[in-house]
């Protein structure tokens, strides 16, 4: 796919992210993630990073840097995140680990990732945290697949959220797709989360959602 093309698209999907906050009608208290993906596939690593990882109408912005090691299905990943408010200049820096388990299903057209993902706090105001993720889609036509995601953090010193609901994905590429997720915290029902996410594979092998 050529770059321009992908500029293209990349541009639409900032423009259809704003839209459907306001067609939602989702305040400012709430998530509107925008997380573009950059993955590089080797026969037995994977790297991952997520350079702009922030939210629509908000003052913060984080950083991720993954290092996985395959093994057989699942992946093992080191993982670093580093994230700056803009108000109070506070930076959150946390180091981890996070386990995924990644599984085809009904004649290859349904994929199922597991994962696992705990953190440790390296700074005073960075909490300890646990993450466990469910994704799951089914290819309902060509590139176009549709499934769940469950999303759920469990801070130590914070109250917990829970977000579960629908997402769409579609394969512009072998090399480029994009996914929209919209779920509600199961724990509160007011709140709800709005995620699009592009990622961009290079050298990709086989296929992995997460």
């Amino acid at each position: 796919m050529r770059i321009k093309n992908i500029s293209t698209i990349f541009i639409l999907c900032c423009l259809a992210q704003r839209g459907a906050c306001q067609f939602f009608e989702i305040d400012r208290s709430d998530w509107k993630l925008f997380s573009p993906e950059i993955r590089l596939n080797t026969p037995g690593f994977q790297f991952r990073s997520r350079p702009t990882h922030f939210g629509i109408n908000s003052n913060s912005s984080r950083s991720d840097i993954m290092l996985g090691k395959k093994i057989n299905r699942s992946i093992l990943f080191i993982y670093g995140k580093y994230a700056f408010d803009f108000d109070d200049s506070k930076q959150k820096i946390h180091l981890g680990a996070r386990f995924d388990l990644n599984r085809k299903i009904w004649s290859g057209r349904s994929f199922l990732n597991l994962q696992i993902r705990m953190f440790k706090g390296l700074n005073s105001i960075s909490p300890n945290q646990l993450y466990l993720v469910q994704y799951f889609d089914y290819n309902l036509y060509k590139k176009l697949e549709i499934g769940f995601l469950g999303y759920t953090q469990i801070n130590l010193n914070k109250n917990a959220w829970s977000y579960f609901g629908p997402l769409v994905k579609y394969d512009f590429s072998k090399k480029f797709n994009t996914f929209i997720h919209l779920g509600n915290d199961v724990l509160n029902s007011e709140n709800w989360f709005l995620l699009i996410r592009h990622n961009f594979l290079f050298n990709a092998n086989y296929k992995d959602e997460s």
